[in-house]
């Protein structure tokens, strides 16, 4: 609320318009205006008119915005703090790293353009680091500090700092209660690169079958597991390009199980989706073994013979909750999976439409997939990191982005139901903020700052409220 004080100055009285909020619980002025003596506000009255800018300039204020405020709620930006702090000057490797997250959803591009970037962001204003300390040499310095030159970029287990920072990271999804425990989805991809067919100080950049169809370009494989109720990222592994999806399973697995049995996660309680490219006789027998539960999808070609020959229409419908499907629970003997998608699990006490319903959760780890390689939730590439060491950081911070953009998701259905990922991303990079530089009120003095959001329609009103940017807008004004 604004009101009209006036601060006496020897025998003078100068007035000022103040503006007052809550800030942290507390009342606080968060802006204010000098007008000047009585008679320089008479003569404003008086005058009606409104200054006019010298100059206006926009900054992006909305996705920027609530990424940072996301790692903030969430404790990830003090999580990595610790694990990475900061040196006797400068910024930190940690926030090197969210920076990078952050640049990859909002405008992905090489380290060299972040700076830039960077300058034309809410961030500039609310860290206070000048641009010049994000140049791409920073970077590579920082990355340094995160995966240091003299450890063996592909090892992995508990001396391995990304390994060790992916189970901090759980850990701290758990405490959150952001890990349901019940379904895990777990899949394969990988990304084409321009690594030169001579590096030689590369090993993870292979040849191999590509997905997006560059089978000329070295390329490397993720593997990916997400919470299948929240989305968040729980756990990544990137491999050799030239080692088949069926293969990786077996290494991937092994990280999983881990990663359970360090999290205190029953192995029972958990049911892990998988997609057609990880069915093999031999990861099945693994899975039992393992003693977690498990929905995996067949070729239709691998399904028995009897199955195949049924019409579909003998399949019962489910239930609204998903138009449109039918499914039949039985108990064959076959290898690998149900439907016209063949589905099998060791869920034996599951109904088909559970196991269906499941099996959806897959689908959350398409859409991440396609987000990473059409650039709409976070642009993976192109990637110009070509050392072993940087390409994996390249895949933590990626997947890093990836949980702020589901917690972001999660938040802004409350806000506005049935938004999808593309359209929260959409509304919030509309959501400019604009700083207008006026002359000075007297005829001494600094030139006066003032800010101003765009025009908002209610979707990113409502968005703005519940993610806290009204909030941050009101702090960081002028």
């Amino acid at each position: 609320m604004a009101s009209l004080i006036a601060k006496k100055k020897g025998n003078q009285l100068y007035y000022y318009v103040v503006e007052s909020a809550r800030v942290e619980g507390q009342p606080r002025i968060v802006h204010q205006a000098y007008l000047g003596t009585a008679d320089k506000v008479a003569a404003l009255v008086k005058d009606r008119t409104s200054p006019v800018p010298l100059s206006a300039s926009a900054r992006d204020f909305g996705l920027p915005g609530a990424l940072w405020l996301a790692a903030e709620q969430t404790g990830l930006f003090g999580l990595l703090e610790a694990l990475w702090p900061a040196p006797r000057s400068g910024p930190s490797p940690a926030r090197y790293l969210l920076l990078a997250a952050i640049h990859r959803i909002c405008q992905p591009g090489p380290k060299t353009e972040v700076a830039d970037w960077y300058r034309r962001t809410i961030l500039h204003s609310v860290w206070g680091i000048p641009p010049e300390r994000f140049t791409s040499q920073a970077f590579w310095d920082a990355f340094e500090k995160i995966l240091p030159e003299h450890l063996d970029p592909l090892a992995t287990g508990d001396d391995d700092p990304l390994d060790r920072a992916q189970l901090r990271v759980l850990d701290l999804w758990k405490g959150e209660q952001r890990v349901s425990r019940r379904l895990l989805a777990y899949d394969t991809t990988n990304f084409y690169t321009y690594i030169a067919s001579h590096n030689t100080r590369n090993e993870l950049a292979q040849r191999g079958h590509n997905k997006q169809g560059r089978h000329n370009l070295r390329q490397v494989g993720l593997s990916y597991v997400l919470d299948g109720e929240n989305g968040m990222s729980l756990c990544h592994h990137v491999y050799r390009g030239n080692v088949a999806d069926a293969e990786e399973f077996s290494t991937s697995l092994a990280r999983m199980l881990g990663m359970l049995d360090r999290c205190q996660i029953a192995r029972d309680d958990v049911t892990l989706v998988l997609d057609k490219g990880s069915a093999a006789l031999a990861n099945t027998v693994e899975l039992e073994e393992a003693g977690v539960g498990w929905i995996a999808a067949l070729p239709w070609n691998q399904a028995p013979v009897a199955f195949r020959g049924r019409a579909v229409e003998q399949l019962p419908l489910l239930s609204s909750a998903q138009p449109g499907v039918r499914a039949a629970a039985e108990k064959l003997l076959v290898h690998g999976r149900l439907g016209r998608t063949m589905l099998v699990t060791n869920r034996m006490d599951w109904s088909a439409e559970q196991v269906a319903m499941g099996y959806s959760g897959q689908q959350e780890i398409e859409k991440v997939f396609r987000g990473l390689k059409d650039g709409d939730w976070l642009g993976w590439g192109p990637m110009y990191h070509w050392t072993d060491r940087k390409i994996r950081i390249h895949a933590f911070y990626c997947m890093l982005g990836i949980s702020l953009l589901q917690y972001l998701h999660k938040q802004a259905q409350s806000a506005w139901s049935g938004i999808s990922t593309e359209q929260l991303l959409e509304e919030l990079r509309q959501i400019q903020q604009f700083v207008l530089l006026y002359p000075p009120q007297g005829e001494k003095g600094p030139n006066r700052v003032a800010t101003v959001l765009s025009k908002q329609t209610l979707t990113q009103q409502a968005l703005a409220k519940t993610l806290g940017l009204d909030q941050l807008h009101i702090t960081q004004r002028g």
